[in-house]
């Protein structure tokens, strides 16, 4: 169908479903460009090969996440995954790597920012909730270090006051901020507090309530950290204003799937299972 809209040089002619077909395209060819480079990151090429894949990955995922609002928590989870194994591979390769890690939404700006309030405000819960439980098992390992922690594990128990503590305010910060962003009048979810009971009875490992599995325990804290946002993000429903200009709009959503997916990115480094029946739950796709 084609429409006549009115414009000071007369009638301009749009065509009805072209922007439509348009965003779904974008999608479309995001999708495919992120499956194609994955392939090339299967066991059968050669490491350099899917070292170089790995990297390009990780960037194809965040153009899904952003270009399909559909596939955010999809596009954000595979994200994650294609850093932490380019990260392996530049290990055995003898490769520096530096994986997509954000750790504040200072670059964020709240004009421009498409996600509904009450997301905001669970998300900042998620990130609050976070930092109490990095703070909590901070000062534990710091009394004890658990041996059944992997290296990287060992290395921020050892190194907690400028490491593990650093995370907590990480959190802590990024929670206040997406509370600026939810505006005033919003619902403050954040409790500041949290029961203890677990973490101090299982410091080192606990079972992830939400798969059942056993791991390491600041894993599992980072892991429901991201699976909390994400299903925030699954129920925004992308207002964006209409004076917003469509860069930062982008720009700002990059930001938020990297923060998650930086989450998902420490707890693979801290031992959880970068298995994808364990983190494709049905959170993590918007419904």
């Amino acid at each position: 169908m084609v429409l006549c809209v009115g414009t000071l040089g007369g009638c301009s002619v749009r065509v009805e479903g072209r922007a439509e077909q348009e965003a779904t395209g974008l999608c479309e060819r995001a999708y495919y460009a992120a499956e194609d480079a994955s392939s090339y990151t299967q066991s059968n090429n050669p490491s350099l090969v899917r070292y170089i894949e790995a990297r390009q990955s990780q960037h194809a995922w965040l153009d899904v996440a952003i270009q399909c609002p559909d596939r955010f928590g999809e596009g954000t989870m595979r994200s994650a995954q294609a850093q932490f194994m380019a990260h392996s591979l530049a290990d055995r390769l003898s490769l520096a790597y530096q994986p997509l890690t954000v750790q504040s939404l200072e670059a964020v700006h709240s004009d421009a920012l498409n996600i509904i309030p009450s997301s905001l405000a669970q998300m900042a819960l998620a990130e609050d909730r976070a930092g109490f439980a990095a703070q909590v098992l901070a000062g534990r390992w710091a009394a004890n270090v658990p041996q059944s922690l992997n290296m990287y594990g060992r290395e921020l128990a050892a190194d907690n006051a400028a490491v593990l503590l650093n995370w907590s305010d990480d959190h802590k910060e990024t929670a206040s901020q997406l509370m600026y962003f939810a505006g005033t009048g919003t619902q403050d979810l954040r409790q500041k507090v949290y029961a203890t009971q677990d973490l101090t009875q299982h410091d080192a490992t606990i079972v992830d309530p939400a798969t059942g599995i056993e791991s390491n325990t600041l894993s599992v804290v980072e892991m429901n950290a991201a699976r909390a946002e994400l299903e925030a993000m699954n129920s925004n429903t992308y207002p964006t204003a209409a004076h917003a200009d469509s860069t930062q709009v982008q720009t700002n959503l990059v930001q938020i799937s990297m923060l998650i997916a930086t989450h998902m990115y420490r707890a693979f480094e801290l031992g959880y299972p970068n298995v994808d029946g364990l983190l494709y739950a049905p959170e993590t796709r918007r419904s």
